[in-house]
């Protein structure tokens, strides 16, 4: 039995439900830092512009405000769950 619990990408941190964390709708990543978060966007390819769009979240455009400041709201998974 694998664990499916929701993982960091930039610490491999395990998340746990109700703490604050960055997220990129678009891949479905999260991420401590947002600094690492915008450094990958970039390294795949993203220019600072469309950055800076991303991560507007105060944007009324539709292809705006995908990078933002969120509280995990899943629960662990069953095997972590009982660790």
């Amino acid at each position: 039995m694998n664990c499916q619990c929701t993982f960091t990408k930039d610490t491999n941190r395990r998340l746990i439900h109700d703490e604050g964390v960055f997220f990129n709708e678009i891949s479905g990543e999260y991420y401590d830092s947002k600094i690492r978060l915008i450094i990958d966007c970039l390294k795949e390819g993203m220019s600072k512009e469309e950055v800076r769009i991303a991560c507007d979240v105060d944007s009324d455009s539709n292809e705006a405000g995908y990078i933002f400041w969120t509280t995990f709201e899943e629960d662990s998974c069953a095997i972590c769950s009982f660790n």
